[in-house]
């Protein structure tokens, strides 16, 4: 289900390179991102190889996220249900939706972990547990 209770810098060191590369490579694609909302056709319209950008964007999300299930595990919603959420307050451009999703992410999880701790004192519960509960309760809600 996830944890944090193992993570170290020692162990984060590259999960954290990798992270940085991915969050600033889709900090300068806002633009592009910003055009495939209007639909594939008009993309290709002003110029953006659609396939191409998918492949590209596909192979930096499945880069980020193996190498974070591979660090701390599987934490379920955070990366489904925040980024639809900061998208609800703020709009559907990614100019700021990408740095409010890495921001209110890490809030997220890092409150998460609190009341993972919180919740059984001489253990931890696994994070994923916090996270589905939570995903569970915004689904009935939405």
């Amino acid at each position: 289900m996830g944890s944090l209770a193992s993570s170290s810098w020692k162990v984060l060191l590259v999960p954290s390179v990798i992270v940085i590369i991915c969050i600033l490579f889709f900090l300068t694609q806002f633009r592009v991102m910003n055009t495939l909302l209007i639909g594939d056709e008009s993309a290709t319209t002003l110029g953006i190889d659609v396939t191409n950008v998918r492949k590209i964007y596909l192979a930096f999300s499945a880069a980020v996220t193996g190498i974070l299930v591979a660090a701390v595990g599987v934490i379920s919603f955070t990366g489904l249900v925040i980024p639809h959420i900061v998208r609800m307050i703020v709009g559907s451009d990614h100019r700021y939706v990408i740095p409010l999703s890495v921001i209110v992410g890490s809030i997220f999880m890092i409150w998460c972990d609190v009341v993972s701790k919180i919740i059984l004192k001489n253990g931890e519960l696994p994070i994923g547990i916090i996270t589905s509960m939570v995903g569970e309760g915004l689904s009935l809600f939405g």
